[in-house]
């Protein structure tokens, strides 16, 4: 039986850690490396998990100075003593069987990674799937660029829970210090270099609606990460020559960007003038996406109402033109 190593990142959380680590040392699949970082928590957690570790010898605990959810991943990692890694979130919890059929289909298909989907939950209404047993059941999938911009609006592809993953990846493409949104450039590059992906059809991991969680606090400029995120993984796109995909992104930046302008305007603590550099950049670099009609139109004037409905007027005489030059074109090539 394989060693999986379990990496949780631990910081602030001391009311959901046991429901967690509960989850983890539950699993059908019991020869695990259950890997706690303590990242600097303020609260009782780093105390939590070395009782957790007295009581199990599979729990090993780090505990460091908070330098964030990248670099605690990166530390378990780095002390990982398996070929095969999951994570989980500390506020979230992993259904009893999740490392079983995830690893079981992998195992089968020679995969290097394994996936599961990923349902929300809020606290004390546990969804009825967490108690089902299920039977072993999953598609191999090759990961090209149709693949990846079918799986792209949901959790298969962004983040770095619900999955099993060959920890050469990880050491090869570690996620970035610092950054928030971290997870969906490096699984994007993972993705494409593990060449083919297990995906198991069941509700295996379920994502707590916690809203003291990263992406739930109050908007501040580290937000903006996101929109690194994106960048990240245009360029990478760009450099192997998915075109599809890196219109996605650029079209996913746009949007963004036009939530964000918003976001700052309405805050109190920010100075407004980072939307009027954010909004200069955003068309400098990104303008062009809008003419792609790869994109519904409906979808295309929705972005450009973020940034104002003058702007979204403004564009829309400017595709008119397009549209009527393009028509010409077409017509005198018919002639």
């Amino acid at each position: 039986m394989d060693l999986i190593s379990i990496i949780v990142p631990v910081y602030n959380v001391e009311k959901y850690i046991h429901q967690c680590v509960d989850s983890i040392i539950n699993q059908t699949y019991t020869n695990l490396e259950i890997i706690l970082v303590d990242d600097g928590s303020p609260d009782n957690c780093g105390r939590i998990c070395d009782e957790y570790a007295a009581k199990d010898s599979r729990i090993k605990v780090i505990h460091q100075a908070n330098q964030g959810l990248s670099a605690a991943r990166n530390a378990g990692v780095a002390l990982s003593n398996a070929e095969w890694i999951s994570f989980v979130d500390s506020d979230d919890i992993i259904h009893p069987q999740a490392i079983e059929l995830m690893f079981s289909a992998l195992k089968k298909e020679k995969a290097d990674i394994s996936t599961a989907h990923m349902t929300n939950f809020e606290d004390g209404n546990i969804p009825d799937s967490f108690y089902s047993k299920f039977s072993e059941k999953y598609t191999i999938n090759e990961v090209n660029e149709e693949f990846l911009s079918e799986i792209f609006p949901d959790s298969r592809y962004h983040s770095a829970c619900n999955r099993i993953i060959n920890k050469k990846f990880l050491i090869e493409f570690p996620f970035e210090v610092g950054r928030y949104h971290e997870d969906s450039p490096v699984i994007s590059k993972i993705l494409y270099f593990s060449q083919r992906m297990v995906i198991v059809p069941y509700e295996l991991y379920f994502y707590r609606n916690n809203q003291n969680s990263i992406t739930r606090t109050n908007f501040t400029l580290k937000n903006l990460d996101l929109l690194w995120a994106w960048e990240q993984q245009i360029e990478f796109y760009k450099s192997i020559g998915f075109k599809k995909m890196q219109k996605i992104l650029e079209f996913q930046y746009f949007f963004s960007a036009g939530k964000f302008y918003n976001n700052i305007l309405e805050s109190k603590d920010i100075d407004h003038t980072e939307a009027k550099k954010l909004k200069r950049y955003t068309f400098r670099k990104y303008f062009h996406i809008l003419f792609c009609e790869q994109f519904p139109l409906n979808e295309r004037l929705y972005c450009f109402e973020f940034f104002s409905v003058k702007t979204a007027m403004i564009f829309w005489v400017i595709l008119g033109y397009v549209n009527k030059f393009k028509n010409k074109i077409n017509a005198d090539n018919a002639n």
